[in-house]
């Protein structure tokens, strides 16, 4: 790739907010750039967009990631859990083949790309900023991440098991150890990670010597994704907590498991510190241009790389034509993502003051205060604890509530940005980073 094309690799080259102003400065620069964040922009998304630009392109990004984690979490549920002849039952059966397929093809991995991505990102601008300052960013740093791991792995084990919150934060906690090294140092590991967990994960398989969850061994994944569909179907919530916690256990201790789970997040943070480094962000102006032929190099290349990587996975037969399949796609990924990341700066530079564009930024400053609420949705309308209308959802279904869920937040999250600062959330994990309650009224 071109050298002006790579800060592209998460579609950011325009997202470098204002210079921060003295009340501001020393204000925790990851709610800027984390998934989760709220941030410091004006309390309206409303108004005319004139410094805070760039910013919004950045809430526009996570707004954007965010509703393709509501759809996939979704979609990954039923096509994982649900028994096949439950899923070929369903009178949309037949959608549900064509809309799962676009979903794996154009959603499924992307969307936590740029998240990881976004969070390197972020953690390199808030130490060069409060270290600037003279600040403890190491300790304001540690309490962030603290109520973070907290929080993901209360939800972890009481609201959603597919939560990320707590894989970002434990993750978090190892970067400073990177803080030093060289802008190549950052790559080079990046990119191994990236690339070569997964390879690294089928010849590590095996449980970690050092954690022996005590659970009865060799369970099959078939057995144990029947026992907590069974639990999340039928509504028994202790079943679901149990079976749930037991299925981290295994996760957890396992070397491979470890390995193909941590082993790309970090890649991905170690290539958002690195692309921090080159001093791209700070001058996206300069960037435009660049931007403009990446979406038309990286975006119809990525499609086409991931559509080759599913009918490379369908047709693989053997385990070397297996690895080969996954390579693909591990290249696909975050290649689409740039694609992604490029086409909604572009459009965000166009058409600022856009419905769209204001609806989706409001909806991405407060993304932890949505996704929190996503998992409550789950809980109480997708599982059977609830509605239970994971018993009849295809993936069609599920796509119908993903959008319908994005339509109700993106308008609670415009009216509620006219009235506060922050999310409710963000406020309060703000307010736990700085140890004194934050203002909270626009």
């Amino acid at each position: 790739m071109a050298r002006p094309l790579l800060p592209l690799l998460v579609g950011l080259p325009l997202a470098m907010r204002h210079a921060p102003t003295e009340a501001e400065a020393g204000e925790d620069v990851l709610s800027e750039i984390l998934i989760v964040s709220s941030s410091t922009a004006p309390a309206t998304v409303t108004s005319p967009v004139s410094g805070s630009e760039r910013l919004q392109v950045i809430d526009v990004i996570r707004g954007f990631a965010l509703f393709g984690v509501i759809w996939m979490n979704l979609f990954v549920t039923t096509r994982a859990f649900m028994p096949r002849a439950v899923q070929a039952a369903l009178p949309t059966a037949p959608l549900d083949r064509i809309v799962g397929f676009l979903g794996e093809w154009l959603v499924e991995g992307k969307a936590q790309c740029l998240f990881g991505v976004l969070f390197g990102v972020g953690f390199a601008l808030f130490t060069d900023r409060v270290l600037r300052r003279g600040g403890d960013a190491g300790r304001i740093y540690r309490r962030r991440l603290g109520f973070l791991l907290l929080l993901g792995l209360l939800q972890l084990f009481f609201l959603w098991f597919g939560d990320i919150l707590h894989d970002y934060a434990a993750l978090g906690f190892l970067l400073p150890l990177v803080r030093r090294w060289s802008g190549r140092a950052l790559l080079a590991t990046g990119l191994l990670l990236l690339l070569g967990s997964e390879f690294l994960a089928d010849q590590l398989a095996g449980p970690l010597v050092w954690l022996d969850p005590g659970l009865p061994a060799p369970v099959s994944v078939q057995t144990s994704h029947g026992a907590f569909w069974n639990a999340l179907s039928d509504g028994d919530y202790r079943s679901m907590v149990t079976t749930g916690f037991q299925r981290v256990l295994r996760n957890y201790g396992r070397v491979d498991s470890v390995i193909s789970t941590w082993g790309p997040i970090a890649g991905q943070f170690l290539i958002g510190a690195w692309i921090y480094r080159q001093g791209w962000l700070q001058k996206p102006a300069a960037h435009e241009a660049a931007t403009r032929r990446a979406v038309s190099l990286l975006l119809p290349s990525g499609l086409a790389l991931s559509l080759a990587a599913i009918l490379a996975r369908q047709a693989a037969h053997g385990a070397v034509a297996e690895t080969l399949a996954g390579l693909l796609n591990t290249i696909a990924t975050p290649w689409l993502a740039a694609g992604y990341g490029a086409l909604l700066a572009i459009l965000c530079g166009a058409r600022p003051n856009g419905w769209a564009v204001r609806g989706i930024a409001a909806f991405g400053r407060m993304a932890l205060t949505n996704y929190v609420s996503q998992s409550l949705f789950y809980l109480l309308v997708f599982d059977g604890f609830g509605l239970g209308l994971v018993r009849r959802s295809g993936a069609t279904a599920d796509l119908a509530m993903a959008c319908g869920l994005f339509a109700v937040q993106v308008a609670v999250s415009l009216w509620w940005l006219r009235h506060f600062r922050f999310g409710a959330l963000e406020w309060v994990w703000r307010s736990a980073t700085y140890g004194r309650w934050q203002p909270f009224r626009a």
